[in-house]
């Protein structure tokens, strides 16, 4: 009894460090705990899995970041950890990973060459049979951020999904598109431009470290 509490104590602090940490943006702290510590990871990767939350955005910043970097010090283990992060998104795990196209963006961005391969299984998660695609606007958002530093590794079917879901109904999907789009210096067909020049509605994105709304209209405005 008293050793399942000390370990549940030692996981509940190794969760408010690492929590801490993300909110101090202390790469290094977390990095360094990761090294000593592998559920440090775990916790980190927890944190990130709400999108109306500006610390879970931050937490899913520096996951991809320590794992990007862990690839240099640790391959096997940084492999590990987005075989798991792939191995969630499939109907075996029972889980709903809900930004697993983003964690994947954030450690490619961090460190393209060791995962060369993941950009295609990103684009993989944009096809779906029903029409509710949990995954596509993350899709969209991994898609810009790796293709703002990598633009190598953003190939035409990922130019191809961007320019599909500029129309879409869906404004979070939508406004993704719009900023990858951006992001890699694609230009909006003038006919789409002036479509989406008429929606006005609001969504929420992550930006310079911060979760703000913004219109469709003004994000095309933005882009010009």
């Amino acid at each position: 009894m008293s050793k399942k509490k000390s370990a549940q104590t030692t996981i509940r602090q190794i969760k408010k460090m690492v929590s801490d940490m993300v909110k101090a943006n202390d790469f290094k702290g977390i990095y360094e705990l990761v090294a000593k510590e592998g559920r440090a990871i775990s916790a980190l990767i927890s944190m990130s899995y709400d999108k109306s939350s500006e610390l879970s955005w931050r937490a899913l910043h520096m996951a991809g970041r320590v794992i990007g970097e862990l690839a240099n010090d640790d391959y096997d283990a940084a492999r590990g950890q987005v075989q798991r992060i792939i191995w969630n998104t499939s109907d075996e795990s029972g889980t709903i990973p809900w930004t697993a196209p983003e964690l994947l963006g954030e450690i490619v961005r961090r460190n393209p060459e060791p995962f060369k391969d993941i950009p295609p299984i990103i684009e993989g998660y944009a096809h779906s049979e029903t029409e509710d695609n949990i995954f596509l606007a993350g899709v969209l958002y991994a898609l810009g951020r790796i293709g703002e530093l990598h633009e190598e590794y953003i190939d035409d079917e990922g130019r191809y999904i961007i320019t599909e879901e500029l129309a879409h109904k869906d404004p979070e999907v939508c406004a993704n598109a719009i900023i990858a789009a951006g992001k890699l210096k694609m230009e909006l067909p003038d006919d789409v431009a002036a479509s989406l020049l008429t929606r006005q509605e609001e969504v929420k994105i992550f930006r310079d470290e911060k979760l703000i709304s913004v219109r469709i209209d003004e994000l095309v405005r933005d882009q010009a």
